[in-house]
């Protein structure tokens, strides 16, 4: 029978300390980077899913959130939520790739608009 695991990479920064002995819990979200198979030698294998967090929570025992942070750059960022925009209403575009390229067409053509709206 195969068996899979799941390895957690990378590290968290939290803006208060944390204490031995006391449990936390941890939402993550993420991707599996990459798989590792492994034979057994016995007809079945071990998989190892290296998993990258993107997205995490961190909570206390009693429930007060320590840290929320997403790790993704501002471009990734605009990426996927151009991703999710056009998987909700694609009429004009046939890809996500279409509509994330016009879509940065249209910031960097209206640089000086954004820059009035954003303006502090």
């Amino acid at each position: 029978m195969d068996t899979h695991y799941l390895k957690l990479t990378g590290k968290f920064e939290t803006d208060k300390a944390v204490n031995i002995d006391q449990n936390y819990t941890l939402a993550v979200q993420g991707t599996v980077i990459s798989t590792a198979k492994l034979s057994n030698n016995d007809w079945s294998f071990t998989f190892i899913h290296t998993f990258k967090p993107v997205y995490w929570m961190i909570s206390s025992q009693d429930w007060e959130a320590i840290k929320m942070k997403d790790n993704r750059s501002n471009s990734t960022k605009l990426r996927s939520f151009a991703k999710y925009d056009w998987s909700q209403d694609s009429l004009w575009y046939d890809t996500p790739e279409e509509y994330y390229d016009a879509l940065y067409l249209a910031i960097y053509k209206d640089m000086e608009e954004l820059k009035s709206i954003i303006k502090k």
